[in-house]
């Protein structure tokens, strides 16, 4: 026995030295999922429906390179039409406004002065809708008045204003019993005169006698039925026509540069 051992392991040892490295072609087992699909000398890939195999016989390497890439597919054909859908409800949506939860004053067009609103949708058509068809629908949209804001930062100053007329200091003044005036007035000669008048009836335009640089005069009313009126004259420049009667006040200045009586304020109660 122990020549019979010789011998295989040499015929072993010759048949290894014999099958050279790159030299031969041998089968190769070719398994899917673990299963054997086939014995073969080749295998053959096989480009399938959207897949690109590129190979590369690379002898630096002593392989050949196999690249597996899959592209999008395209557009598939267009399915059936689909059933036709069930019939759609018809829809109505109503807006209203009130100033209450109640509906009071209900209106269903706009007021920015009702805080309350309602919204209703149905699909049955309201020919006129009322406070009742929104019950328990009612908003307030509106929120509470917030509180007064603090007081803004000064503004800036205004631009100087002009010039006024040269100031005259006066230190007497007069107060004439009530005069009755048909066609004119008699200026006193005070440099602060206060009269009061009334007519002898309904009194227009009278005259007024001329005064004195910066002098000053009030002209009083104490007659509702007997009054004066006054308009433009030669020597007399109102801000417009004055009736004066019970308790209308008139202050006139005298302006010599102009020679006329020159109104700076009136009360016309």
């Amino acid at each position: 026995m122990q020549g019979d051992e010789l011998a295989f392991g040499y015929i072993i040892h010759s048949m290894a030295n014999a099958i050279a490295n790159d030299s031969m072609i041998q089968k190769i087992v070719v398994s899917k999922n673990g299963a054997t699909e086939g014995t073969r000398k080749q295998i053959n890939f096989i480009e399938g429906d959207n897949i690109t195999v590129t190979v590369d016989d690379n002898a630096g390497s002593n392989s050949v390179d196999i690249t597996i890439e899959a592209t999008a597919g395209g557009v598939g054909p267009q399915g059936p039409t689909g059933a036709t859908g069930a019939a759609g409800a018809s829809a109505y949506v109503y807006i209203a406004y009130a100033s209450d939860a109640s509906g009071t004053g209900f209106t269903t067009t706009f007021n920015a002065s009702l805080d309350y609103i309602a919204v209703k949708t149905t699909t049955t058509s309201i020919a006129s809708p009322s406070a009742s068809d929104f019950t328990g629908l009612w908003k307030n949209y509106k929120g509470a008045t917030g509180a007064t804001g603090a007081t803004g930062a000064t503004g800036p100053a205004g631009a100087d204003g002009s010039n006024g007329l040269d100031a005259v200091i006066v230190n007497t003044s007069s107060y004439a019993s009530p005069s009755t005036i048909s066609t004119s007035i008699t200026i006193p000669t005070d440099n602060r005169a206060r009269l009061f008048i009334a007519g002898s009836g309904a009194v227009t335009n009278p005259t007024l006698g001329s005064g004195s640089t910066g002098q000053e005069l009030f002209l009083f009313g104490t007659s509702d039925t007997n009054t004066v009126e006054l308009n433009d004259a030669s020597n007399l420049k109102l801000s417009g026509p004055i009736v004066i009667k019970d308790s209308t006040t008139i202050c006139l200045h005298w302006i010599g540069g102009l020679n006329k009586w020159v109104e700076a304020s009136r009360n016309e109660i």
